[in-house]
């Protein structure tokens, strides 16, 4: 219990030091303007939390709980406050059916539907809305995420949920493999299409509900 207490005390300090970094090299570019080196330094951060993410969740022994999927999209989207004021960006969260709870790791939930708001934010353009729809069926929920950007090329749909593949100049393409592979393991899925209509682009997350074996 003292080690994982030990571990847990660790990656606080340094996900907190990597918050400070990440923060000082945005208010440097806010007085200095665009600089290539700042948003070395800022995607790295980026980078390196979210493997230490991956390491929690692959290495730590967890239990399952019940949790409402409109509970963590609000507690993600809160976090990610900053970047949506910085793209101009609106929310709007419907939700369709019973509101049920998932019983299921609640931070690797947490962290992939994060993941997955955070590339939405990114790929938005100014001024437009992120649609989060939440769908409840008697077995799953499907949380469907839309931002009205760029459409993925043909030759990326393959490829995108591809350990280290990556369309970001500093991504490392873990990701979305690592989205994929924590729906998976919750029973679920995760794919993706572009909405030509809608001019968007939406990733869906299915997962099973009334998941009661640990």
């Amino acid at each position: 219990m003292q080690e994982i207490e030990n571990r847990d005390f660790i990656i606080h300090e340094i996900k907190n030091s990597l918050t400070l970094i990440k923060s000082a090299a945005k208010l440097l570019e806010f007085d200095k303007g665009e600089d290539k080196s700042l948003k070395v330094i800022s995607d790295e951060a980026d980078k390196i939390n979210l493997n230490i993410d991956i390491f929690r969740n692959t290495y730590t022994n967890k239990i399952k709980e019940y949790f409402f999927i409109s509970d963590i999209i609000k507690n993600n989207l809160s976090r990610l406050d900053n970047l949506l004021k910085e793209k101009k960006l609106i929310f709007n969260i419907n939700i369709i059916g019973e509101e049920k709870q998932v019983f299921e790791y609640k931070h690797n939930i947490t962290e992939s539907i994060f993941n997955i708001l955070k590339n939405a934010i990114e790929a938005s353009y100014e001024n437009k809305s992120i649609d989060i729809n939440i769908i409840y069926n008697n077995d799953f929920v499907k949380i469907e995420i839309s931002n009205y950007g760029d459409k993925i090329p043909d030759e990326n749909k393959e490829k995108i949920f591809f350990k280290n593949f990556t369309t970001k100049q500093h991504g490392n393409g873990t990701g979305l493999y690592f989205c994929k592979k924590t729906f998976e393991n919750a029973g679920g899925s995760l794919h993706f299409y572009n909405n030509i209509s809608k001019k968007c682009v939406t990733f869906i997350v299915i997962l099973p509900l009334n998941q009661e074996t640990l």
